[in-house]
């Protein structure tokens, strides 16, 4: 029985790490961080997300800083 509940911990952690980074990485985008990266290194389910997260997290970041840059060359 202690095995079981050791090993039962340590697949309870291994699956809510990666959900507990994309969370705060979600945070952080939300707040306006736009260099957040969440590792990616798994080959699971997790893995893909987290590099889907990255992408768009690249691509908004770079969204803004166009809009930064075209509202700067605006005439006013």
């Amino acid at each position: 029985l202690p095995v079981a509940v050791l090993l039962a911990i340590l697949l309870a952690r291994y699956i809510t790490r990666p959900i507990r980074e994309l969370t705060s990485a979600t945070h952080q985008l939300a707040g306006g961080v736009f260099d957040v990266d969440v590792p990616s290194g798994r080959n699971d389910e997790f893995g893909e997300l987290a590099r889907a997260f990255n992408t768009m997290a690249s691509r908004v970041g770079a969204s803004q800083a166009e809009m930064r840059t075209l509202v700067a060359n605006v005439p006013h």
